[in-house]
């Protein structure tokens, strides 16, 4: 999600977005190729990073906590689901 894009729709959320384009936002977020779902500070994983940051201020969990709520996830795919999942229910 890109702040120099705004206004093009799916690079922010907004917070009079429905559930569908919150969730097509986020499953629209760039990743990198790899599978490790963990916080990073390598600038190659900052799509990653920010999934799992977004899902740290919306749950309020320690990054410990989000880190193992995202464990079980079946790639970046799962992962932006789980994402979608608790911002569209907050």
């Amino acid at each position: 999600m890109s702040k120099s894009e705004a206004a093009a729709r799916g690079h922010a959320i907004r917070l009079t977005d429905s559930d569908e384009e919150i969730t097509r936002a986020l499953k629209r977020a760039v990743t990198d190729s790899g599978r490790e779902i963990s916080f990073s500070d390598d600038p190659a994983r900052a799509g990653v990073n920010n999934l799992l940051t977004i899902y740290q201020a919306i749950t309020g969990g320690s990054r410990e906590q989000v880190e193992a709520d995202c464990s079980d996830a079946r790639g970046y795919g799962a992962l932006k689901g789980r994402v979608a999942e608790v911002v569209v229910e907050r």
